[in-house]
């Protein structure tokens, strides 16, 4: 079976076998594109030394027609309490790492009227006309 004329988007790639990669990769067919979304700090602990995302970062880095973009911190754009969130757990995890802004965490308050966003897939869908 091979997917034709789709964009085909893998979230959570780090969480995947190599095996499944594999299958899941060579299932592109024509006029297709995958998209790999993963996160190396979010590995499940039974696939640290074999998941999909790290495989697929050595290995295909310098295949022509394939390309890997590295987001910075700068690059994500989140919601705003993500940032507190991850100030939590940096200081949970890394109690010997402290930045002046991570030692005094401030309470996140619900806006009442929450910007109204269409969701990623919306957005997809009406970007590239899927119906």
């Amino acid at each position: 079976v091979n997917i034709d004329n789709a964009i085909i988007i893998i979230d959570e790639t780090q969480n995947i076998s190599i095996e499944n990669i594999r299958t899941i990769m060579t299932r592109l067919g024509e006029n297709s594109r995958m998209i790999f979304l993963g996160d190396i700090k979010q590995i499940d602990a039974k696939l640290k030394d074999d998941n999909a995302l790290t495989f697929l970062v050595k290995h295909f880095k310098n295949i022509t027609n394939l390309s890997i973009i590295e987001f910075t911190e700068d690059d994500i754009v989140r919601h705003p309490l993500i940032k507190e969130i991850e100030k939590v757990f940096n200081k949970v995890l890394n109690p010997k790492v402290k930045t002046e802004s991570e030692k005094e965490v401030k309470p996140f308050k619900i806006d009442p009227h929450p910007i109204k966003k269409p969701s990623f897939l919306f957005k997809i869908k009406k970007l590239f006309h899927f119906k």
